[in-house]
């Protein structure tokens, strides 16, 4: 079968992609740069030139990561929650709900002077060429990685108060 439509999606190697549950015309990717995209599908008859290779634009681009996407997922009860693992050895937990403030002066630096955008919920470290992350299909934000020495479960505290209140 004959492909219908190619997209100029990266400016390298797309590696991984993900579908939102939720919102079914919302589209994941990230690239062997350590960047991802989010894409709006209902875009797609926007898009510019010719009919075999167009380009895209992405509604969300992120480049935080130093290596490359190695798995991207939203999570499967939020839809506005994606998490993404890299060959740098880092997964973040990234909100897209979060409005970034237009006047604020400064970013939030953390103490190795790294710029922290708005929409980072949550950074996990600690395991060596992670490869794989997977939300739980029952419990809110329990995330499953896989890496060269191990595999980890964890639950991230992304509601304090809610907790305290339990």
């Amino acid at each position: 079968m004959k492909c219908q439509m190619t997209f100029a999606a990266h400016d390298c190697d797309v590696n991984v992609i993900s579908w939102n549950t939720h919102t079914k015309f919302l589209l994941a990717s990230g690239d062997d740069k350590g960047e991802f995209r989010i894409w709006d599908l209902r875009m797609l008859g926007g898009a510019k030139g010719s009919s075999t290779k167009k380009e895209l634009d992405s509604i969300t681009r992120i480049r935080w990561h130093t290596q490359a996407i190695t798995s991207i997922a939203f999570e499967p009860r939020e839809e506005s929650v994606l998490a993404v693992a890299s060959a740098d050895d880092k997964l973040t937990l990234w909100d897209f709900s979060v409005e970034v403030d237009e006047q604020e002066q400064k970013p939030d630096v953390n103490t190795n002077g790294m710029e922290i955008p708005p929409q980072l919920m949550f950074l996990h470290q600690g395991q060596k060429n992670m490869k794989e992350l997977r939300f739980h299909p029952q419990y809110r934000s329990l995330l499953l990685t896989t890496a060269e020495d191990s595999f980890n479960v964890f639950r991230p505290n992304l509601d304090p108060e809610f907790e305290e209140e339990e």
